[in-house]
């Protein structure tokens, strides 16, 4: 199995995961939440999971963090934005969901994370003009 071009980073402090939780903003699927947050320190992309022992036992929770980071490998490995934390939390239809389904709720969150930093950017520039 050949590695990825990008590699990323793993959130583990827990004050990273507040950031993104209470600074950031947030995606919901049916089997999972994305949460994303813009970092200043560092260039490249972050990735954490969360998977809440509401889910189950850790043999449960092991099982689910694995399928998430199998499919973020898979999505962000193609596409992803630089600059960002992001935090994937488990919902409770992840454990039994076929891995395209989770594959494709992630792309699905990356979208809406793209669009709403195209609004963004496109309200940037509106503002320029009204100034200008």
């Amino acid at each position: 199995m050949e590695k990825s071009s990008l590699e990323l980073t793993r959130l583990k402090k827990r004050r990273q995961f507040l950031r993104a939780t209470h600074n950031g903003k947030k995606f919901v699927a049916s089997t999972m939440i994305l949460q994303t947050v813009k970092q200043d320190e560092f260039e490249g992309v972050r990735l954490g999971f969360t998977v809440t022992k509401k889910m189950g036992n850790a043999v449960v929770r092991n099982r689910i963090r694995r399928r998430l980071k199998a499919v973020a490998q898979a999505v962000f490995s193609k596409q992803t934005t630089l600059g960002y934390d992001f935090v994937i939390v488990a919902r409770k239809t992840a454990y039994d969901a076929p891995f395209d389904v989770l594959n494709k709720d992630l792309l699905y969150l990356m979208r809406l994370f793209k669009k709403s930093l195209e609004e963004k950017k496109d309200d940037a520039q509106k503002d320029e003009k009204t100034d200008a």
